[in-house]
């Protein structure tokens, strides 16, 4: 059963009609989902940029039409992506790349959301306090998903909707950004915890 309804309308190119091409994405959901958790996620669509691994937003605006179809149009040619960000349990997805092509039927792709895993860590600096901070998920190819958390008074997070395998976590004062370094941490593949995030001054 598909209970996610949206239209998702590309900015205009300056193509003519059949130069552009059009995708439909349907987004499900587990069972278990929530309404907040439906209501948070937000699919996005992907253009692969000046190189085969670099992909950049195709900036799209929401705009609702019918039950369970999330259309992108006027889009120009090219490989594509789709992607869901994620929202308290769920994990973010993708598509496998496809390729769009003007004046052709328009191409379809479904993302099932899935619940991901919670993973839970502590900030420091390097005296060891704990230090107030915010961490984020990035994605894959970089993107920002809005899928962040800040620290509690004794540096401690909890993060929901992590994907399984192998990922990277970011960790940014909220209070000295100007101050000490970004701290990266590596996930293991099932890890539900990480080690102390430490916060560095950055050089003179």
């Amino acid at each position: 059963m598909v209970d996610a309804v949206r239209e998702f309308v590309a900015p205009a190119h300056d193509l003519a009609v059949g130069a552009a091409g059009s995708l439909s994405v349907t987004l499900k959901f587990p069972q278990e989902a929530t309404d907040y958790e439906r209501q948070r996620s937000f699919v996005y669509l992907l253009k692969r940029g000046e190189t085969p691994e670099s992909w950049v937003s195709a900036g799209a605006d929401p705009h609702e039409e019918s039950e369970g179809t999330l259309s992108f149009v006027k889009l120009a040619p090219g490989p594509y992506r789709a992607v869901t960000n994620g929202s308290e349990r769920l994990a973010f997805s993708e598509s496998e790349p496809l390729v769009i092509t003007a004046g052709r039927e328009r191409a379809r792709v479904t993302l099932e959301a899935t619940f991901g895993r919670t993973v839970t860590g502590r900030v420091i600096d390097s005296t060891r306090a704990p230090r107030n901070a915010s961490v984020r998920w990035v994605g894959p190819d970089g993107q920002c998903l809005d899928h962040d958390v800040r620290t509690d008074a004794s540096g401690e997070f909890t993060l929901p909707g992590i994907p399984r395998g192998e990922t990277v976590l970011h960790a940014v004062g909220d209070d000295y950004c100007e101050e000490y370094e970004e701290a990266v941490v590596r996930v293991a593949a099932e890890a539900i915890s990480v080690p102390e995030i430490v916060l560095r001054r950055k050089a003179p």
